[in-house]
């Protein structure tokens, strides 16, 4: 399936969704460190609506965020 970057689900916008895999890719900046209760409460919602959240910080090495995202993928 295509990813789509940025995405809206619903009411929200995400960072990049995966609809066939129903995987959501949020790269969080130091501007997310203000909003974790708002992210945490959009988070839940999307995974009540079956979604996968996995979260990358944007200073966090690729290598590590690809392999956090291999592994969402393989469940």
């Amino acid at each position: 399936g295509r990813v789509s970057a940025p995405a809206r689900l619903g009411s929200y916008i995400v960072d990049f969704a995966a609809p066939k895999t129903r995987l959501v890719v949020e790269v969080d900046s130091g501007y997310h460190a203000e909003r974790v209760g708002a992210d945490a409460k959009r988070d839940a919602r999307l995974e009540r609506a079956g979604w996968r959240i996995v979260r990358v910080a944007s200073d966090e090495p690729v290598e590590a965020a690809v392999a956090r995202i291999a592994a969402a993928l393989a469940g």
